[in-house]
């Protein structure tokens, strides 16, 4: 459906043309059978969703919560906003390792890492590439303003995430894992993103003018807009 199957999570390899819709279907009917059911502990079927892709395939998690922003239905929007939002509130969001040089290790030769979430991860990605592949800008921002969508479901999701994104630089303990200028635009993504209503455009805008061309002159090269093509992780 989305991985050739392996017997080692860092093995696994994102399909050519994987299922998107079905992926995205599957984290629905898991989030609300859970809501159904009452279980106390939502947080784990997210937890389950994205230890099945493992931390190489992270970055596909973020593009089925953006196939569901953008493809599902209110109620199936409902129900995995729910348990983000539980996910959020608990300290159990699932989270990629994010080390000082800016690849996804679990642990980093300079011993400076960070716990990023899917907006954090999605906008550091963007902006401090290193050894991963850079976005095309059209791409960062559909994916972007998807994902703040669907964390914008109910105030109290949105509030959760932007008080999330200002604590960011605050331990001493991640000094180093994300460069200050990329704390510094997600503040004010964080700020925008607090008083924008429903125009998600507004917050993408805020942290990309943060940077000058020069910084991000890394995205002009070797990227096309092709949107016919099949999906990737980053753009559906």
């Amino acid at each position: 459906m989305m991985f050739a199957h392996s017997e080692s999570h860092d093995a696994r390899e994102l399909l050519a043309q994987p299922d998107w819709a079905a992926a995205a279907q599957a984290l629905v009917d898991a989030c609300a059978a859970s809501r159904a059911s009452a279980r106390p502990d939502r947080p784990q079927v997210l937890e389950r969703f994205a230890d099945i892709l493992g931390q190489k395939l992270y970055p596909a998690l973020l593009g089925v919560l953006c196939v569901v922003s953008e493809r599902a239905s209110a109620d199936a929007r409902s129900a995995v906003a729910g348990c983000l939002s539980d996910a959020l509130s608990s300290g159990r969001m699932p989270c990629a390792r994010w080390s000082a040089w800016g690849s996804r290790q679990r642990f980093s030769v300079t011993g400076t890492t960070r716990s990023l979430g899917p907006v954090e991860y999605l906008c550091t990605t963007y902006a401090e590439s290193g050894v991963q592949s850079a976005l095309p800008e059209v791409s960062f921002d559909h994916a972007l303003q998807a994902l703040l969508r669907l964390f914008s479901e109910t105030n109290e999701i949105r509030a959760l995430y932007c008080e999330r994104l200002l604590a960011l630089g605050e331990d001493p303990l991640d000094e180093g894992a994300i460069r200050v200028q990329t704390i510094n635009s997600l503040h004010q993504l964080a700020h925008q993103w607090k008083t924008c209503a429903n125009d998600f455009h507004l917050p993408v805008q805020v942290f990309k003018s943060s940077y000058s061309p020069e910084s991000l002159r890394h995205l002009a090269s070797g990227y096309h807009d092709r949107p016919s093509q099949s999906p990737t992780a980053w753009s559906y």
